[in-house]
């Protein structure tokens, strides 16, 4: 579709219309319930996002005005992400960058908790239409939504999960892929003649006046030459902006942006301009913090009335992706010609203006990154072949352009079932998804800077922190020789050191390796290093001197950084009111029934809701061990303590931390051993041993430095022979159901078994492997039993809490 015909409120009414409206029932209930909108740029997820809450509230179907109402959820990266997977029964629009949506469907979400991976995982492989937007942006992400697509389709989701692409640019051969399904002739949509009949005022975008003319300035290589070109640019910005109107300035870099930006601010020309007649001057970019950016967007999208004497905003490649902006001139640096378009998509968009400019500019072969010479000079020629009035949309629309992706990597079945286990290799390190996402040269980490006492002497961050929130991300590219982390790292080295949570030791960890930093990390950076200016974004310069630190404030029912991303903690058992054992277990059965009720998934097998049910009620038996209960006694008041023994607890106001325990890992242990004897209780005991996403298929000690087995025999703080209570009394696991003190047996968890029964590993991958189950349905049965437990304990801190 063309650029400016509105694919966006095309998708997101046409969703809202076939799953709420569509007079059929039968397509009302085959239409997904979660529509996943992935966009390329982060500068337009917002813009995205108030589009959809402005369509949904302006139907009724908003929070507060239906008992049905859908949700519309940003996802940006960060702690407080969770109102929209915590209702995974409702109708839901999801908008975020493909960057954050992808790593989410192939279980390595970035800027998000290791151990909330397998969640996403779930739920966004079923029951969901994928809708990626400006597929030409996308590089690897493209041939990677065409994998997903089709591994989908081979190895089975409980509900449909189709995907659509949409571009202003296509070829065909774009979407070929080993695993993705071929595509029809009759599955591509576009504009045809009759439509622009049928609708005077898209036929009028589409063939809104443009003039298109090439300056003699051209993008050099050499700072010296770069410098002379900047000026030049922005004496010429100065004399082509039109008063009262929008200039857009794309260059296709983040430093010439910045550079152009400043340039722009101390020109002579508008300083010598009467007060009243210099235009606003903005800079957009993707290497902003989530604060500043809001700051740009009010002002890039206030009324012109605020500037009477019109905008000038100097931006890089990510206008190009749907940003509504409708430009009387446009000044642009050559790029490939898919780029070209969208970025001609921006000047006289609503055909408003009787005329308007586009002015390209050459670029140097040796100047041409983040591009390839090759696909620059096949843009040129096109540009050259042109007529110099003839640019509209539908002039575009016949430009004979059959530029190909270059994927260089592409996400495999076997990749696929690799990363469905989310545990780290002996070092620490996790499958690397960055090469499935983006171009080489454009894959960025994730920075945020905070302040802490004695950290000039190199004392590490405190553990009991907020976790870190989305508000202090920014994305930052991990490469490059003047704007990369880690070549930031290097420069900054001697005056003090980068920080990364290790999940296992529970603590911060210096960055002693830089080349280790990948793309997807999320990087805190001591405020005093620098390297971020509030107007500018990302500078990678040290000398910008302090940053102002995003400070956040912590809710009643968040935990801190110790105990939310620590393999060891269990943020949702501790700071809460007494409860029980059989209480919590009730409250998690009841929410998973009514999860189910509204789920009402036709598809899934009685045997498989049987195992979900099994595993909600024994998910937190583990919890009678000797060693979990004396985390809530031993730290209460001796009176309390005494009044408090003899029952078996699940929750309690405090506790004393006990390093590597896991009471999963018991409750799955005694669930094999002692209740397990259906065919589906294998899959009852996975999703007791995921209910955290902490223990999965992979099982290694929890202590620094060992292998599967600590050196006095234990796992997770287990040991053979364990009694579970210690006391030998039964446990009350609620619904009427009473379990016997049980002993703990390892031998799950040993390779192959002495007497036949099959190993933890062996049990997971035939659920992993099996044609009627696999990987997504795994994930998303693991999603709803985690839902079910983490709506239960909201609620026993607040009654109002998760409805």
């Amino acid at each position: 579709m063309p650029t400016g015909a509105g694919k966006t409120a095309a998708v997101l009414l046409a969703w809202l219309w076939r799953r709420r409206f569509h007079p059929d029932p039968a397509v009302r209930e085959a239409t997904p319930r979660r529509l996943v909108y992935a966009l390329p740029m982060r500068v337009l997820v917002h813009q995205t996002y108030e589009r959809a809450v402005s369509f949904v509230e302006g139907l009724g179907l908003g929070a507060g005005q239906t008992d049905r109402p859908i949700r519309t959820a940003l996802l940006m990266g960060g702690s407080r992400d969770r109102e929209w997977w915590l209702y995974p029964e409702d109708d839901l629009i999801l908008i975020g960058t493909s960057d954050m949506l992808l790593s989410r469907a192939l279980n390595r979400g970035y800027a998000e908790s290791r151990f909330h991976w397998p969640i996403d995982f779930g739920l966004l492989n079923n029951d969901a239409l994928w809708v990626f937007d400006e597929i030409q942006l996308l590089s690897e992400g493209l041939a990677t939504s065409r994998q997903l697509d089709g591994l989908r389709a081979a190895l089975g989701c409980w509900a449909p999960t189709p995907t659509l692409w949409m571009s202003a640019t296509y070829h065909p051969a774009w979407m070929e892929t080993i695993d993705g399904p071929p595509i029809a002739p009759e599955q591509v949509w576009t504009l045809e003649p009759a439509d622009l009949e049928a609708a005077p005022d898209l036929a009028k975008r589409m063939n809104a006046p443009k003039r298109l003319e090439r300056l003699s300035l051209t993008v050099p290589d050499g700072e010296t030459k770069v410098r002379r070109y900047l000026t030049g640019l922005a004496e010429l910005v100065a004399e082509r902006h039109q008063p009262g109107a929008l200039t857009l300035v794309v260059v296709n870099t983040v430093e010439r942006a910045q550079r152009l930006f400043d340039a722009l601010r101390r020109s002579a020309v508008w300083k010598k301009a009467p007060a009243g007649a210099q235009p606003e001057v903005l800079l957009l970019h993707s290497q902003f913090r989530p604060a500043e950016r809001e700051r740009l967007n009010q002002e890039l999208f206030a009324p012109p009335s605020d500037h009477p004497a019109g905008r000038v905003l100097v931006a890089t490649q990510v206008v190009e992706a749907g940003v509504d902006l409708s430009a009387r001139t446009l000044i642009t640096e050559l790029a490939p010609w898919p780029s070209l378009v969208q970025r001609l998509g921006r000047v006289n968009r609503y055909g408003e203006h009787d005329q308007a400019d586009v002015l390209w500019i050459d670029v140097e072969p040796k100047a041409s990154a983040p591009y390839e010479p090759e696909t620059l000079e096949e843009a040129k020629g096109l540009l050259e072949q042109l007529p110099a009035d003839r640019i509209a949309p539908a002039d575009l629309q016949a430009v004979p352009y059959e530029g190909r992706p270059g994927y260089r990597h592409i996400v495999r079945r076997k990749d696929l079932l690799d990363l469905f286990d989310t545990t780290p290799d002996l070092s620490g390190n996790d499958i690397d998804i960055s090469r499935f996402i983006r171009a080489d040269a454009d894959l960025d980490a994730h920075v945020f800077w905070r302040s802490w006492e004695q950290e000039e002497a190199g004392r590490e961050p405190p553990g009991d922190w907020l976790p870190v929130q989305r508000s202090e991300l920014c994305p930052v590219p991990v490469y490059g020789r003047t704007r990369g982390l880690q070549e930031f790292l290097r420069r900054t080295w001697e005056k003090g050191r980068a920080w990364r949570w290790d999940h296992v030791e529970a603590r911060w960890v210096r960055v002693t390796q830089i080349d280790a930093i990948r793309p997807g990390h999320v990087v805190l950076l001591p405020a005093r290093l620098g390297g971020y200016d509030p107007q500018l974004g990302w500078t990678a310069d040290p000398g910008d001197g302090p940053v102002e630190p995003v400070v956040a404030e912590r809710r009643d029912d968040e935990p801190d950084q110790r105990e939310a991303e620590s393999t060891a903690g269990d943020p949702w058992s501790t700071a809460r009111p007494w409860i029980t054992l059989r209480d919590h277990t009730d409250a998690v059965v009841a929410e998973l029934d009514a999860l189910l009720e509204r789920l009402d998934l036709a598809s899934v097998p009685e045997a498989v809701v049987r195992a979900l049910r099994k595993a909600a009620r024994f998910h937190d038996w583990g919890k009678a061990h000797p060693h979990f209960q004396g985390r809530f006694l031993d730290a209460a008041e001796e009176a309390e303590r005494a009044a408090r023994a003899g029952e078996v607890w699940a929750k309690a106001p405090r506790s004393r931390l006990r390093p590597f325990i896991r009471h999963e890992v018991a409750s799955a242990l005694a669930f094999l051993d002692h209740v397990a004897r259906e065919a589906e209780d294998d899959l009852a005991a996975f999703l007791i041993m995921g209910h955290h996403g902490k223990v999965r298929l992979g099982l290694r000690t929890l202590r620094p430095r060992h292998g599967t087995l600590d050196d006095d025999g234990s796992l997770f703080g287990l040991r053979d022979g364990d009694r579970m209570p210690e006391d030998g009394q039964t446990v009350d696991l609620g619904g009427g159901v009473r379990v016997p003190s049980v002993t703990l047996h390892l031998a799950p968890f040993e390779l192959g078994s002495a007497d036949g029964t099959p190993s933890w590993l062996a049990r997971v991958l035939a659920l992993r492997d099996d044609p009627d189950l696999g990987p997504f349905r795994l994930a998303y049965l693991e999603a709803l039993l985690r839902v079910a437990d983490m709506r239960a304990s909201m609620k026993e801190v607040s009654p109002h809490a998760a409805g």
